[in-house]
């Protein structure tokens, strides 16, 4: 079973986040773990810059996000996402404006994020947390 470390950042008010990173192509980012988010959700601004091969597909839908509702989406897929040894293949991941998150995070003088790692590949992955130990346990390759 591939583990996976979870970094345990201070937020005000005697609470924490959990942030995963990802391997994308050669570049590692950092993820918000949000086991409450229904899908795993990038920036689409910095998908934009970073990856400009990736399509960008807008659609139809609304989306929300903690602190903001009624989002515009996109959906791009991604041919490779590395959690460690756990690895996800050609991966639709949905795309939002998250310059909200992302303020909040600068603000407080935390690492930058990419975006939120969600319920989806959580699932997916059949993956477990110990908040313990900090990690995540997948159970499921992809």
């Amino acid at each position: 079973m591939p583990l996976l470390p979870l970094i345990r950042v201070q937020i005000p008010s005697n609470g924490y986040h959990w942030l995963v990173m990802v391997k994308i192509e050669e570049n590692e980012y950092s993820l918000v773990v949000d086991t409450g988010a229904s899908r795993t959700t990038f920036d689409l601004e910095r998908v934009s810059q970073l990856f400009p091969e990736v399509v960008i597909q807008k659609t139809e839908e609304k989306s929300a996000t903690v602190g903001a509702v009624d989002l515009d989406s996109a959906l791009a897929v991604f041919p490779l996402l590395h959690f460690g040894n756990q690895i996800f293949r050609n991966t639709s991941i949905a795309l939002l404006d998250l310059s909200h998150v992302k303020q909040v995070y600068f603000q407080l003088g935390l690492p930058d994020v990419l975006g939120v790692l969600g319920a989806d590949l959580l699932t997916s992955g059949k993956a477990s947390i110990d908040c313990a130990r900090d990690l995540i346990r997948w159970r499921k390759r992809v």
